[in-house]
């Protein structure tokens, strides 16, 4: 496909973002009555069809996109308040129109960050459970062409942790990203690290930490490059108030090639475009938002 069209994708999950945040993250009432927000049609001025569509339910979405055939997956979050919130899968036809809609119901919260497609024709959703104690573990959930779960796993790697991406690999197995909270000098800051999940979920070992020891790093986006390795965006600095917006290229097997980092701010998406990459995010720390703008950061192949 087109570096236009995975633009365009890229551009409408950004909006789908703005739109959740807009509606408070999907709890409590409705924003809008269901009856006068039923979604509408419309053509571009490049001729490519738009529309847009309302999910009602108390849910909202973080990970989507669009299939082969024009229509889209997204998987996010489904509960009767903030508290308490199972991952949600769905998919649309090529208009937004809802085809099955699946929840995965956990003992605890469960929050999900991204889904994938696998090479079954299934699916694969990473994300973040969290125990009673208030701990978090992260959280893979594969399931088949219909959203029917085909497995759940979760992997405690004895700190508190999120998972944050996922990518299928060739030989049936994944390469999970995800940031834990870890101890380093004395002290507790996030690392964010690539593992190495088999083709029935079973853990299979760490394939390497982004970044370095001692310097606090969270990851939140991961997308696969040309050349066949991975592209990471997030948030680097002394800490979520004195952080900037941080980019890593790794190799096939997920092993850091370079990284860099830009001015204040923070990425959460990140995609390849002709020559380069395309970040975007806010334009302040990480923990800060009253203040944020919207930032966005391209670059050449070598950031």
């Amino acid at each position: 496909m087109s570096s236009s069209f995975f633009f365009r994708v890229f551009l409408a999950v950004l909006l789908v973002v703005g739109f959740v945040i807009a509606c408070g993250g999907g709890g409590g009432d409705d924003v809008v009555d269901d009856d006068d927000f039923q979604g509408g049609v419309g053509v571009g001025a490049d001729g490519v069809t738009i529309f847009w569509q309302y999910y009602t339910g108390n849910n909202f979405g973080l990970g989507s996109f669009a299939l082969e055939d024009s229509s889209f997956i997204m998987a996010g979050n489904r509960g009767p308040d903030i508290d308490e919130q199972d991952v949600y899968l769905f998919k649309t036809d090529d208009q937004g129109l809802l085809e099955w809609e699946k929840p995965y119901p956990l003992e605890n919260w469960e929050g999900a960050k991204v889904v994938r497609k696998t090479g079954d024709a299934g699916y694969v959703v990473a994300g973040t459970n969290r125990k009673a104690s208030g701990d978090q573990d992260f959280l893979l959930i594969k399931t088949n062409s219909s959203g029917t779960q085909t497995w759940t796993s979760i992997f405690d790697n004895g700190f508190n942790q999120e998972g944050q991406s996922v990518w299928p690999r060739g030989d049936g197995g994944y390469l999970f990203l995800g940031n834990s909270w870890v101890e380093n000098n004395g002290h507790l800051s996030w690392d964010a690290c690539l593992y190495s999940i088999d083709a029935m979920g079973s853990w299979a070992g760490t394939v390497g930490c982004l970044g370095v020891i001692d310097v606090w790093e969270r990851a939140q986006s991961m997308e696969k490059t040309a050349d066949g390795g991975y592209i990471v965006a997030g948030a680097k600095g002394a800490g979520p108030a004195d952080s900037y917006t941080w980019l890593v290229k790794t190799d096939s097997s997920g092993k850091s090639e370079w990284e860099k980092t830009y001015e204040a701010g923070t990425a959460y998406a990140v995609r390849s475009v002709e020559g380069g990459y395309i970040i975007a995010g806010k334009n302040a720390f990480h923990d800060e938002w009253t203040t944020a703008d919207v930032l966005v950061i391209r670059t050449d192949s070598s950031g």
